[in-house]
């Protein structure tokens, strides 16, 4: 009984701090709130039943996301291979996706991975993280949002670093491509530059 008391005090003290983060973090790879308090909520629980395989002292954060990202990774391979059925969002969603990705790479300054998280609305940032295949949208998420460096993120995914710095310079990319079409459509390109422009 004691045992199972200070387990439950130190899993709060270590893990629950980082709630808010876990959940955020979810939000952003999931894009809806019901699938990322599930997710949260399975992760927990997960975490909480192994914590003691967890080494007091060690990143607790990183940790945690590792348990997250499986879980996404395994619940997303679940459901892929899933018969599915296609509407005409996901149709509409698809056509805006190519038309995006087969667009010229804008080699702008100003639109670098600080200025997208710092400038725009959160609808439009998850609009455009939304779009990114899987793996780059986890690597996004744990590099640019939640700041683990490279080798944090390829302990958390299991992967190579030059595999996190490989998913990371594309998802860059394609998030760019959004956000010169995303910023030509509001006026926020000077008229001088052209898509494609340097």
């Amino acid at each position: 009984m004691k045992a199972a008391a200070q387990k439950k005090q130190r899993f709060e003290k270590e893990a629950l701090i980082h709630l808010d983060v876990i959940f955020s973090a979810a939000l952003k790879m999931t894009g809806n709130r019901m699938e990322a308090e599930d997710l949260v909520q399975e992760t927990l629980l997960r975490a909480f039943r192994f914590f003691d395989k967890f080494r007091s002292g060690t990143n607790c954060k990183a940790w945690l996301f590792k348990i997250m990202t499986n879980l996404y990774i395994n619940r997303y391979n679940r459901q892929k291979s899933l018969p599915g059925v296609t509407s005409y969002d996901d149709v509409e969603d698809f056509y805006f996706y190519n038309k995006v990705n087969s667009t010229d790479y804008i080699a702008n300054s100003d639109f670098s991975a600080n200025w997208i998280f710092t400038n725009l609305l959160d609808d439009d940032v998850r609009n455009l993280l939304q779009e990114l295949p899987e793996s780059f949208r986890i690597t996004v998420v744990l590099c640019d949002i939640q700041g683990f460096s490279y080798e944090e993120v390829a302990r958390i995914m299991s992967v190579k670093i030059g595999t996190v710095k490989s998913r990371l310079f594309r998802a860059r990319r394609k998030l760019q491509k959004g956000l010169h079409e995303w910023a030509r459509t509001n006026g926020y390109l000077p008229k001088g530059i052209l898509h494609g422009a340097a």
